[in-house]
């Protein structure tokens, strides 16, 4: 809803104002630290979802949550696409309907 999304957005850059060194990680089987706290991406539209990654990333969080069925992947993209992606994390989840042989 827009009275969600426009609460969350300004409480990325006070929860994760501190440096992405303080965040608890994950060691991955490559030996690279993945951070476990990812901002998600459910519930905001393109402009806010990108928006939020954007402000987030400012603030030190560089894990991105988002999935096919947020419909706001073109947000998130436009974002990654300014960044160096050796330096992102980017989860996501597909639906299972995506994977069948014909039509959902």
């Amino acid at each position: 809803t827009p009275l969600m999304a426009s609460f969350r957005l300004p409480l990325v850059a006070t929860l994760w104002s501190a440096s992405a060194a303080a965040l608890p990680t994950l060691r991955l089987r490559n030996g690279v630290e993945m951070p476990v706290i990812a901002l998600g991406t459910g519930g905001y539209d393109n402009e806010t979802a990108g928006a939020a990654f954007a402000t987030a990333f400012k603030a030190g969080l560089n894990h991105v949550h988002t999935a096919y069925d947020y419909y706001n992947l073109p947000g998130v993209g436009q974002v990654l696409r300014g960044l160096n992606r050796s330096e992102v994390f980017v989860s996501g989840m597909t639906s299972p309907c995506k994977h069948t042989a014909g039509p959902p």
